[in-house]
């Protein structure tokens, strides 16, 4: 296997620290604008020495977010337009379901942005993971988890969100 420079020179700084380097490894640091100073700082954060040394060895984990809890704003009742079951003229195909779920998320995004607390309310690619979102999109997926707490997956046009509550949500 032939080494560009900047390879050789990560295996050539591990080996004189005695580390024996992942391919994956030797390509991140390549491509780390500080590459050499970033595994420098990474190894001084390691538990123990290392005589093989992998991507998963420096890189930690990502850490699941803390959520945001808030006091509910309020309980609206739930709005039928018309039950549709037995009317949709799905024909089998799949742009046939994005057409009808599009359609149906436009129908009730207009309905529930009635509510002047979500005129503001933003589409699930722009949520802010360190802040507060308000946000119109229809359930997907409900699944209860250990512990009481219930994860919903919403859904838009452009994406999908998990989002977690707790008991007392």
């Amino acid at each position: 296997m032939n080494l560009t420079a900047d390879e050789q020179e990560v295996v050539a700084w591990l080996s004189q620290r005695n580390m024996l380097p992942s391919p994956e490894l030797v390509e991140r640091v390549v491509a780390h604008p500080n590459g050499l100073g970033w595994l420098e700082q990474s190894l001084l954060a390691l538990d123990s020495p290392q005589l093989f040394l992998g991507l998963g060895d420096l890189i930690p984990e990502p850490e699941e977010p803390t959520p945001i809890v808030r006091e509910a704003t309020g309980a609206l009742p739930p709005v039928i337009i018309q039950r549709q079951i037995g009317r949709t003229r799905a024909d089998g195909q799949l742009q046939s379901y994005v057409a009808l779920f599009n359609d149906r998320f436009r129908t009730l995004a207009r309905l529930v942005r009635r509510d002047p607390a979500m005129r503001d309310a933003s589409g699930l690619r722009q949520v802010d993971p360190d802040g507060e979102s308000t946000v119109v999109g229809m359930v997907a997926e409900v699944r209860q988890l250990q512990g009481g707490r219930v994860r919903a997956v919403l859904e838009d046009p452009d994406g999908r969100l998990a989002v977690m509550f707790g008991e007392a949500d």
